[in-house]
């Protein structure tokens, strides 16, 4: 009897041994974000653009971009690239605008405005529009 016992103890640790342990887990994140595009009136840096003396054999024009912070924080710098040149902005207030010029730049190419607002980066660009 002694001995069927052991036999059964060795056959019961050996299928506890032999088969693998199974588990299953499972989880779910829902993450959502919700994104308006809002005129620009309502974002958090408003842009317009001008453009003086339309070249239209050169297809080129003298380029003023103007910025303005249309939130409750001050925004240190504002850097404005147009036709490969770089050029920042002063830091703006709430509800203060800045402008910078360009010379001649070539009305197929794009603006691009970069600013930070403590750990939000912010990059914009738009086709330069002449007239």
């Amino acid at each position: 009897m002694k001995r069927g016992r052991i036999l059964l103890l060795a056959l019961a640790l050996l299928a506890v041994t032999a088969g693998g342990t199974h588990g299953a887990t499972s989880m779910t994140l829902d993450r959502t974000a919700n994104i308006d595009i809002v005129d620009q009136n309502a974002g958090l840096l408003a842009v317009s653009q001008t453009t003086t003396g339309y070249n239209s054999t050169l297809n080129t024009a003298d380029l003023t971009v103007e910025v303005t912070n249309q939130i409750s924080v001050s925004i240190d710098q504002v850097d404005i690239s147009a036709g490969g040149t770089a050029k920042p902005t002063g830091s703006l207030s709430p509800g203060v605008s800045d402008s910078v010029s360009f010379p001649d730049v070539d009305c197929n190419g794009t603006i691009a405005i970069a600013y930070e607002i403590g750990s939000l980066n912010q990059r914009i660009e738009r086709p330069i529009t002449c007239q």
